[in-house]
């Protein structure tokens, strides 16, 4: 019995549990669920507790549940072209006059994350007229699914710098919760820990986006979805040092895609999510950072490592909304973050605590 607990230890294929691990000195590790799950009996696998809980794809989740004697083909992501209607429900828009601006992902019915570059880059006065659209598929068409919202509140890493890769991560509090359905569903943050002893080593996860195709550059007005391989983190400094033009790579970031230039991130899809399947779960993971050009050959995709924010964006998530942004129906009534832009520089900078 000791030599079979001796083996469960969350470095262990994470100790066997379907989502998080913990070890206890002397005893077998312990297993817990993410918001939105409970533990199951069996003290491994966690059930949902909610209709929509975070991470499930509910077309695929019912098709899967249903007698139908016909198999449903492609139960999983697509490893690159389109991504079907509702099979990425996270996955949001950011418009500016009805054009894409960037891609974002859902965290929780009033929030959004995209990369900082993406809004930072805009125009003050522009800020109000942000719209964020979930539940987009088809850029060129109206479908029903969609949920418009602006944004009422802007954070930001208080050490990022305009122009500059590290740091680029952006939360936006949304003027009113979205609406889960089966087409709008909030991708699961996952703790620092599973997220870098489990998920991490994960070779092969998956980014989502619009515009240019994420292929050969030309446009996408459908939704498209790639896998790309997670790279070491060695093998993308060296592809830096030989390319003037890369961003360095810091500790806040990862790269992935291939160095074929087969296939990659593009432009139009920065802010959007890089995500990654656990048993049946997916995980957020990271942020479309940079790419230099479209899937071109010898370059790769930079990548915010999400691990490195989880305190920081579970606090302020947490937070209270600031007065000014409390106010119903507005979305300009951002916090001013000095007397020197008041009224134009809406931005709330927050402290990483040392990241």
């Amino acid at each position: 019995m000791d030599n079979k607990n001796s083996e469960l230890i969350c470095l262990n294929e994470n100790g066997g549990c379907q989502q998080y691990c913990s070890d206890n000195p002397g005893t077998k590790r312990s297993c817990s669920c993410h918001q939105d799950y409970k533990l199951m009996a069996d003290e491994v696998s966690c059930e949902p507790t909610v209709k929509y809980p975070c991470g499930k794809i509910p077309v695929l989740e019912k098709r899967n549940n249903s007698t139908s004697r016909v198999p449903f083909v492609g139960s999983v992501l697509c490893p690159g072209g389109k991504c079907p209607q509702g099979k990425c429900p996270w996955q949001a828009a950011l418009k500016v006059q009805g054009e894409l601006l960037c891609g974002g992902v859902l965290l929780g019915a009033s929030w959004v994350l995209s990369a900082a570059h993406c809004v930072y880059k805009l125009y003050p006065r522009t800020w109000k007229s942000v719209q964020v659209v979930l539940g987009e598929h088809d850029l060129g068409k109206e479908e029903g699914t969609e949920q418009v919202r602006y944004i009422t509140q802007m954070i930001i890493p208080h050490k990022y710098k305009a122009r500059k890769a590290n740091y680029d991560i952006i939360l936006l509090r949304l003027n009113t919760p979205v609406n889960f359905t089966d087409y709008v569903v909030p991708l699961c943050l996952p703790d620092e820990k599973f997220s870098e002893e489990t998920l991490a080593k994960i070779k092969f996860s998956s980014v989502s986006g619009w515009d240019q195709n994420l292929y050969n550059g030309s446009t996408a007005l459908q939704l498209m979805t790639i896998s790309v391989p997670r790279l070491m983190t060695q093998d993308c400094k060296e592809n830096a040092n030989r390319n003037i033009s890369v961003p360095r790579l810091t500790k806040n970031m990862f790269c992935a895609g291939y160095l074929d230039g087969s296939k990659g991130a593009c432009k139009g899809d920065h802010g959007g999510p890089h995500f990654t399947k656990y048993r049946s779960t997916w995980y957020l993971t990271g942020i479309v950072n940079w790419s230099e050009g479209c899937a071109v050959r010898g370059h790769v995709g930079a990548y915010t490592r999400i691990s490195k924010y989880t305190e920081w964006l579970q606090r302020n998530m947490d937070s209270n909304p600031s007065p000014q942004s409390r106010k119903s129906g507005t979305s300009s009534a951002l916090l001013s973050i000095s007397s020197s832009c008041i009224e134009s520089c809406n931005i709330t900078f927050s402290d990483l605590n040392g990241c």
